[in-house]
């Protein structure tokens, strides 16, 4: 599976931008002060401005500064003092060395040089830094929260966490007594994982309800695993009965499973997931299909001419597995199996599953959604 890139720059990096033109500014002032003081001092073979007379003081003004190059250019000769024959001291104009001209072009180089490296457009881009073998780079969403409380399963959560973190977001971890009181505001994801749907539906409030709906549709992204896809659907049927409960309602369809047509309850597998619309951002450069856990995810059918793209379908059944749509003007992504599961590897901290095989990590795919939902 290809990744993509997605870094921004982010506020430190611009204070970076600022203190680098902030030392430039003061290299350029302060070796023009130098050269001033010296010319006005004698040291430099280009003299004083005007007459050769020495300052009272020091000049450290910027136009005191830049004051010194000018004369110097227009000066043909500097005034000295030397002894004559009779001992008396005579005036006379000596020429002004050639050797200090090339000094003082010399110097302006110099100095348009490091103006330029500290100061080039080029700053203005951040470049992709090169990340330990494993890391992913940044993507543009940093706070995810993910639902932890009665029914959710903590191997679902504990890999979710750990394939966060592995997308270098900022994960936190909130119970229903959260959502119902002070909502998602914070936060640019809310993940609800696999689990017990029916128990997520009476622990979460009328009110928490209402603010998750109300969270994604002002801007925020929802991602709903397994259990948490099965809860945010409009209807939720479970071993062929339709659940006597309240479900989140953001997806205008039915949640079905599990589905012994991929494998029988109560066991789980790893299934293939044909890939069915190649034009959308979450899939456009993913192969053909993908294998992922399967633990009783639901078969996802969206209401006659629910505005809703199917992404994915189960191979074994040709029904919809993964699924992406608006709600709002935040975006929602729903999947019946597991890609936060990493079959036979230990990163995602758990040891679930481990006896099958892994055909590919599932993680850049889920980058992939995470960018669209950020964007």
């Amino acid at each position: 599976m290809s990744e993509p890139t997605g870094l921004i720059p982010t506020s430190v990096e611009k204070g970076h931008r600022v203190v680098r033109r902030f030392i430039a500014a003061r290299l350029v002032y302060g070796i023009a002060c130098s050269f001033s003081y010296a010319g006005f001092q004698g040291i430099l073979p280009f003299g004083a401005i005007g007459d050769g007379a020495a300052p009272d003081s020091i000049p450290c003004g910027h136009e005191s500064a830049l004051a010194t190059i000018p004369s110097f250019i227009h000066q043909k000769s500097v005034q000295t003092k030397t002894p004559s024959k009779n001992g008396s001291l005579s005036s006379h104009r000596k020429g002004t060395s050639g050797k200090a001209v090339y000094a003082l072009i010399a110097c302006v180089l110099i100095l348009s040089a490091i103006t330029y490296y500290f100061t080039r457009p080029g700053q203005d881009v951040k470049e992709e830094p090169t990340l330990p073998e494993g890391t992913s780079p940044q993507v543009e969403v940093t706070s995810i929260a993910i639902y932890s409380d009665s029914g959710a399963s903590e191997t679902s959560v504990r890999a979710l966490e750990a394939m966060f973190l592995w997308m270098n977001c900022s994960v936190a971890l909130v119970d229903a007594g959260h959502i119902n009181s002070l909502g998602l505001q914070g936060f640019d994801i809310l993940c609800v994982p696999g689990g017990d749907m029916y128990q997520y539906s009476q622990d979460l409030s009328y009110r928490g309800k209402e603010n998750i709906r109300g969270f994604v549709n002002g801007g925020g992204g929802y991602i709903g695993v397994c259990g948490g896809a099965y809860f945010a659907s409009e209807r939720v049927v479970w071993l062929g009965r339709q659940l006597p409960m309240t479900p989140l309602s953001l997806f205008p369809g039915t949640a079905e499973g599990p589905c012994d047509g991929i494998i029988p309850y109560p066991n789980y597998t790893v299934c293939r997931c044909n890939i069915v619309d190649h034009a959308h951002p979450i899939t456009e450069s993913e192969p053909e299909a993908l294998w992922i856990a399967y633990c009783w995810g639901p078969l996802l059918r969206p209401n006659p001419g629910a505005n809703v793209t199917v992404l994915g379908m189960y191979d074994a059944v040709n029904e919809p597995s993964f699924l992406a749509f608006e709600y709002g003007g935040g975006r929602v992504f729903l999947i019946g199996t597991h890609p936060e599961i990493e079959e036979d590897g230990d990163r995602d901290g758990t040891d679930w599953a481990e006896e099958l095989d892994d055909r590919g990590s599932d993680w850049p795919f889920m980058r992939k959604v995470v960018l669209w939902l950020a964007g």
